[in-house]
């Protein structure tokens, strides 16, 4: 990803397509920002589509039902921080349990936001990843805390 472009992959576990439209004025605000959304966690997606891409910030949203899903999905960070060791990775799920949040953060995830947050967290994080600010509210729950 060249210096003057800023990218950010957002992975969903289903089509949400009201994610892109909700997002696409902060997108056309900031001319820099490049936004590749997937709609679904598959690992086989991280060599042909994000890493490809090498994005600054991989935002992953996803409804975790089972234990199986919990798994999945951790694996599906680990391969990507794998890959990509230099990329944010931010976690939106449902609300999870210290325990349950710090097998995200095990597997290379940067911070954690609960689903009862807004998607608009997602734009602001944009528009300040977009102006070179600190991403202060992507920081509400980080490994550690």
């Amino acid at each position: 990803m060249d210096k003057e472009r800023i990218g950010v992959a957002i992975v969903s576990d289903k089509d949400r397509v009201d994610l892109r439209e909700r997002l696409q004025a902060e997108i056309e605000k900031n001319p820099r920002l490049i936004v590749v959304l997937l709609s679904r966690v598959k690992t086989s997606r991280i060599g042909q589509e994000i890493k490809k891409k090498n994005p600054d910030m991989v935002f992953i949203t996803a409804s975790l039902y089972t234990p199986e899903e919990v798994d999945e999905l951790q694996g599906f960070v680990r391969r990507l921080r794998k890959h990509l060791p230099q990329t944010n990775i931010v976690i939106h799920t449902p609300q999870l349990s210290t325990t349950q949040r710090e097998v995200f953060f095990e597997a290379g995830a940067n911070c954690w936001i609960n689903h009862a947050e807004p998607y608009e967290i997602l734009g602001g994080a944009l528009e300040k990843l977009a102006t070179g600010k600190e991403i202060v509210h992507l920081s509400i729950i980080k490994k550690g805390t």
